[in-house]
């Protein structure tokens, strides 16, 4: 699959790059409107997300990405975090999420992140995909306990 392998090289990117370019690949990966109701159940998503985290991390020598679809996220894979299996029915079915790792030059982890789904030929970052969620939907979860 190209898009995979082409997201995994803009990782390896985003982990070393400076902060300007960073932040132009990031607003990329923002998802617009269109973007989050393919990703998330119709009506469960809210449209004030937090702002995107930083990604840069000195030191890479190394990025991981494991990949899940949001069928398997009702029990997350290595390197998702649990609170995927909270959200999984909100996840909208198809889409192919990812959760990537910044190594050291002896194999240590610098940084995780997860969130990045793949939406037709497009990337999304949509990191902490419970923050999303609209009122209802996180109340009903508990959300304060995320």
């Amino acid at each position: 699959m190209g898009l995979v392998h082409a997201i995994t090289e803009v990782l390896t990117t985003m982990g070393t790059a400076a902060p300007d370019l960073v932040g132009a690949m990031l607003s990329i990966l923002r998802p617009t409107a269109k973007d989050l109701d393919a990703i998330f159940v119709r009506g469960s998503v809210r449209r004030d997300p937090e702002p995107l985290p930083a990604v840069t991390v000195p030191g890479v020598a190394r990025t991981v990405v494991r990949f899940a679809d949001a069928g398997s996220l009702v029990r997350p894979p290595s390197g998702f975090d649990r609170r995927y299996a909270t959200i999984a029915q909100f996840l909208a079915p198809g889409p192919l999420w990812a959760a990537f790792v910044y190594l050291d030059a002896e194999g240590r982890p610098l940084a995780s992140f997860d969130g990045l789904v793949l939406r037709r030929d497009r990337w999304c970052w949509c990191p902490r995909p419970w923050s999303f969620l609209g009122a209802p939907v996180a109340t009903a979860l508990n959300h304060w306990t995320f």
